[in-house]
């Protein structure tokens, strides 16, 4: 293209600067569609991270307000002489009374710190 060679005419000069030029204009819209599509992979995948992080911050609120629950349970569920009211006839209430209000002082903070 640039230079003049020995197999090239100077005829058919004209005609390699054409074909040069449109592979030049290919090449540029082939980068250009490249960049494009780079940009839209990478809105997609911001896109489906955030998706996550939503569902893993939903599952970690409701995680957090089912622990005192759980722990709770699992040491009514032992075989020890550790809670005062373990022999009383209203120690199951008392236990559920202590689990649904530890629970719900935990949503309180949680809707006070906006986490909720």
């Amino acid at each position: 293209m640039r230079a003049e060679h020995a197999l090239i005419s100077p005829k058919l000069s004209p005609y390699f600067r054409d074909v040069y030029d449109h592979l030049s204009r290919h090449i540029e819209t082939v980068e250009m569609s490249r960049d494009l599509l780079s940009g839209a992979l990478d809105i997609y995948l911001s896109s489906v991270a955030n998706r996550t992080n939503q569902t893993m911050k939903v599952l970690t609120v409701l995680s957090t307000i089912a622990l005192p629950s759980v722990a709770m349970s699992s040491f009514f569920g032992m075989n020890f002489e550790f809670f005062p009211w373990i022999h009383s006839p209203n120690g199951l209430l008392y236990a559920a009374a202590t689990s649904v209000t530890i629970t719900a002082v935990l949503i309180l903070f949680l809707k006070f710190r906006r986490w909720i």
